[in-house]
């Protein structure tokens, strides 16, 4: 995102031609450029934008997981609101936590909409392979990790990305998250934890996830969190789980109408021979009954 497409309000010019800022204000501290933004100087907010546009927006595009325009339009919205609620007040802020929060509040505002945007492959920053084969792999490895960080919960994935991506101390993070330093570090163990969880569920043998799915399916429980976890990136497994219960809305359907014993009669294939045994009773004794009337009436 370049800083000219920051809405003039912004302080920023549309000219993509304009000229760098200065040695002297990228040389300032976060303070530094806050106070001169609020005493009325354009330049150091433009200052601030360019020391964090290419962090934040690392951080949108992994929280949002949608396109690059997704991304960049929360980027913008970010900065714009910043340069409202700097100059807004003159209240002491921690420049890089306070900007961090910011985009995180912008970001879950957009995964929360009804339709959030389809997800899309992260684009790749690593440095292109000579061996197609590790090249490969680590498109694949990739590809599970950032499907895996998808999957966290949303407070989750913010703090993970906040400390693997931009290196953010305990710190800054609760100051982002407006939670507290071991509310931090809960939700950074949390998170790591879901990442290794996941990975061992993708890992395991498919006949082991399946033999756990019919033992709750017998049971009539929920398969256990590996289970469910294998299911994610499995598709033969939830063909499987499908089946299972499949096969008992079927069996569910035959029985009001038979009758259990009925229906164990019928699959165990005596349910024609107990029939016909009954109807050659009643039979029998239909003729044996007609005899004994006849007889008594000779007599």
């Amino acid at each position: 995102m370049e800083a000219s497409s920051i809405p003039a309000t912004a302080g920023l010019t549309r000219n993509r031609a304009r000229p760098s800022v200065g040695p002297l204000l990228r040389l300032r501290s976060d303070e530094q450029l806050v106070k001169l933004f609020r005493q009325g100087n354009e330049e150091a907010f433009r200052a601030i934008h360019d020391r964090y546009r290419a962090r934040l927006f690392a951080y949108t595009r992994q929280m949002l997981a949608g396109s690059r325009q997704d991304a960049e339009d929360a980027l913008q919205d970010v900065f714009v609101r910043a340069y409202g609620a700097l100059r807004a007040n003159d209240r002491e802020v921690s420049l890089r936590a306070w900007l961090y929060r910011v985009a995180h509040n912008r970001c879950i505002d957009e995964l929360r909409r009804p339709a959030p945007p389809p997800p899309e492959v992260l684009e790749r920053l690593s440095p292109p392979s000579h061996d197609p084969i590790a090249e490969t792999e680590q498109r694949e490895s990739l590809r599970r990790l950032v499907e895996d960080v998808r999957r966290l919960p949303e407070q989750q994935r913010s703090a993970l990305l906040m400390r693997e991506i931009v290196g953010m101390s305990y710190a800054d993070l609760a100051a982002a998250l407006d939670v507290t330093v071991p509310a931090v570090k809960s939700l950074l163990v949390r998170a790591r934890m879901g990442l290794a969880q996941a990975a061992e569920a993708r890992d395991t043998a498919c006949i082991e996830i399946r033999e756990e799915l019919v033992d709750a399916h017998d049971r009539g429980v929920r398969a256990s969190g590996l289970a469910r976890r294998h299911l994610h990136d499995c598709a033969g497994c939830r063909a499987y789980k499908r089946e299972l219960k499949t096969m008992r809305e079927r069996f569910a359907a035959l029985t009001p109408a038979l009758g259990p014993m009925a229906l164990l009669a019928k699959l165990l294939g005596i349910g024609g021979g107990s029939a016909a045994a009954g109807s050659a009773a009643s039979g029998g004794a239909g003729a044996a009954a007609g005899g004994a009337a006849a007889v008594a009436g000779g007599a």
